[in-house]
């Protein structure tokens, strides 16, 4: 898919995609209050060898991926949404699945 035109004409900018040290700090900050200190602790040690390790390189085929379409993500999401068997607001909404 290429970038196309919005309804005023201008070609909308591509969506950019975080640092893998950003995303990875968000997600601990998230998860901090749902976990206990001792489950978050074991998180935290996890995302840092994944920053270590398998992190770096699949993010930069991520942004490989990434330089090949409009969005990188839109063929994910609508997998996620249209493959989906069961109900998509009780099996995709964060809320429901927390519960």
């Amino acid at each position: 898919m290429v970038d196309s035109d919005n309804a005023n004409g201008q070609v909308l900018p591509r969506l950019p995609i975080p640092s893998l040290e950003d995303t990875c700090a968000r997600y601990i900050k998230v998860l901090e209050p749902l976990q206990t200190p001792k489950e978050h602790e074991q998180t935290k040690a996890v995302v840092h060898r994944f920053l270590k390790t398998e992190g770096p390189l699949l993010h930069e085929r991520l942004q490989e991926y990434a330089s090949t379409r409009a969005s990188y993500i839109e063929e994910f999401w609508y997998e996620s949404y249209l493959q989906h068997s069961d109900s998509v607001v009780l099996s995709l909404n964060p809320f429901f699945i927390l519960e």
